[in-house]
């Protein structure tokens, strides 16, 4: 049915890929688990899970959405090969995990790259503080 679809109309001068019309293997319902080491500077670790949802390869996901701190927002995109890229934004926590021991509720936002292959994932970052965070992915749907 999709082959057909994009045969009519490709027919009618439309033009999209047939990766567009297939979606993307990676595409569904992942769970994460986000989990930050203590940070060099005593900052505390912590461990939160979420969900994020995958379409045509492009994520969207969020980890307490509706509050005024300790709020995560990720996106990004992963390739038909597995490499991700992502980038997360959200409100600080408290202030014993905060890097710096900033104050709940500041805005913050970084960058940091995955692998995914089959129905796992992972991603790694190291802060600009020096704080590792390590991602797991398991697809669930």
């Amino acid at each position: 049915m999709k082959l057909h679809a994009a045969l009519t109309l490709a027919a009618f001068g439309c033009s999209f890929s047939l990766a567009q019309a297939a979606g993307n293997a990676f595409d569904g319902t992942w769970s994460v688990n986000h989990a930050c080491a203590v940070a060099p500077d005593g900052a505390l670790p912590f461990t939160i899970n979420y969900s994020m949802k995958v379409s045509n390869g492009i994520v969207d996901g969020e980890y307490n959405p509706g509050h005024n701190s300790g709020y995560f927002h990720i996106q990004g995109q992963i390739a038909d090969d597995g490499n991700a890229t992502f980038h997360m934004t959200g409100l600080t926590g408290q202030r014993p995990y905060n890097p710096g021991r900033t104050s709940p509720g500041l805005p913050f936002s970084y960058d940091f790259t995955g692998t995914f292959g089959g129905s796992r994932g992972t991603g790694h970052r190291i802060g600009a503080l020096g704080r590792v965070c390590d991602f797991t992915f398991v697809k669930r749907g």
